[in-house]
């Protein structure tokens, strides 16, 4: 049901996005509502309750025509913001004991790896 649904969505977006008249606009929503109920298709609320309100559905199915993207268009992303900062003397030293600490476990691993093969 909804692949069916995002794929008619994604066939009419377009020609939906691109209209200039509301009427015609509303006219591709309901080729759509048509288009799911010959195909048995219904539409469900988030409790999963059948929608029959004309005025909800039509919403509903706007909805995601406004709200789908165009898979073609190029996003521009904006470079993130990244602070560099210098570490205190004393986060420096934590490291260096840390990493000596983990060299010192690692030559212990190696060596008991040996004694097992």
């Amino acid at each position: 049901g909804n692949k069916r649904f995002r794929q008619l969505i994604e066939m009419n977006r377009e020609r939906y996005q691109t209209a200039k008249v509301r009427d015609y606009k509303t006219r591709v929503t309901l080729e759509i509502i048509e288009l799911i109920r010959s195909c048995n298709g219904r539409f469900l609320s988030g409790e999963l309750e059948e929608i029959h309100d004309e005025n909800v559905l039509r919403e509903k199915v706007s909805h995601a025509l406004r709200s789908a993207k165009d898979p073609n268009r190029k996003r521009i992303r904006k470079p993130r913001k990244v602070t560099v900062r210098a570490h205190s003397d004393q986060e420096n030293q934590m490291f260096n004991t840390m990493f000596e600490d983990q060299q010192v476990i690692f030559e212990q691993l190696k060596t008991m790896m040996k004694l097992v093969e």
